[in-house]
């Protein structure tokens, strides 16, 4: 199979290049700088994924698109300067390409979006499925909520099946953001207030997110795929003084955090305007990957304990 990755060079993408890879796929790829290995099964571009011309030729027999690049980082995020960037490469830049993607008959196009275009909380034991509302938080959520409705306006009208992932956190080797930075404080030693938060999250191996986009890319083995909405993660919500518990028993760490009022610390990051770190840390945030199991009858390969200690391991 000849499969098309936009974003190969991210955290994400370059994991899944190599799980591709080594099971036999014919891949081209597309990122801004050189940094893959070229081989036989290997094809790289040198560009943007919006450059029509640039892009038009390399559509040719390929039978999947996974599009995983995007912007999801910017300071300031909800600023008038960062809404302006996150519309033109998750939108606009997205809706160029997939229009060209159906232009040249690509029979399936993976679009990796985020669970933040539902909310950034939930109720407990509510988790968000394919039929929640979008309650998109912040203009890189907004981006991508556009996006999704403009891939499905576009699979109705064309003979392209669209597929989107809504993944929640997803941790693995080389990971960034807020779950590195977690990992780095906990390996310096520093005593955390954390050992009284009893809220309940999903998190996403990176292995996991992997085996689902390949069981996607063959449009002719998930033809119930076609079209869908899918959220999807381990499979065991935790909290996040649990998270820290496995971390540390990963990097065989001694845990340090202990007990304290959570209202007291919700305070004091109100009073620092740190809202959207306070969510992260005691709000509850669960999907659902019940549609995905049902459906496809895909089921999570690795749990958390087991990617953490590849995580850990993989430092050495």
């Amino acid at each position: 199979m000849n499969i098309f990755i936009t974003g190969a060079n991210g955290f994400i993408g370059t994991e899944l290049v190599k799980t591709l890879l080594s099971r036999g796929f014919k891949l081209t790829i597309i990122s801004r700088k050189k940094n893959f290995s070229i081989n036989q099964n290997v094809k790289q571009i040198i560009g943007s994924f919006s450059d029509e011309k640039l892009i038009d030729k390399h559509l040719i027999n390929i039978e999947c698109v996974i599009h995983l690049a995007a912007i999801s980082n910017i300071m300031n995020e909800n600023s008038l300067d960062a809404a302006s960037k996150y519309l033109k490469t998750n939108y606009e830049d997205t809706k160029i390409f997939a229009n060209l993607c159906a232009q040249k008959n690509i029979k399936r196009f993976i679009f990796l979006s985020s669970v933040k275009v539902n909310g950034e909380t939930t109720e407990k034991y509510q988790p968000f499925n394919s039929n929640s509302p979008y309650r998109p938080s912040g203009n890189y959520a907004i981006s991508k909520q556009k996006a999704e409705q403009e891939l499905l306006r576009i699979s109705s009208i064309a003979d392209m099946s669209v597929v989107i992932i809504r993944p929640p956190i997803v941790y693995g080797p080389n990971v960034k953001g807020n779950f590195n930075t977690l990992i780095s404080i906990m390996k310096k030693g520093i005593p955390l207030p954390f050992g009284s938060i009893y809220n309940s999250r999903s998190f996403l191996a990176l292995d996991n997110l992997i085996d689902f986009i390949i069981l996607c890319t063959n449009h002719s083995r998930t033809p119930s795929a076609s079209n869908e909405i899918f959220h999807i993660s381990d499979g065991h919500d935790i909290s996040t003084t649990e998270l820290l518990k496995e971390i540390a028993a990963a990097y065989k760490l001694t845990c340090r955090i202990f007990p304290f009022p959570v209202f007291l610390l919700r305070f004091i990051l109100k009073i620092i305007r740190k809202n959207s770190v306070s969510e992260r840390l005691f709000e509850n945030l669960q999907v659902s990957s019940d549609k995905a199991k049902t459906i496809l009858g895909w089921s999570p390969v690795i749990n958390m304990k087991k990617q953490l200690e590849i995580m850990s391991q993989n430092e050495k």
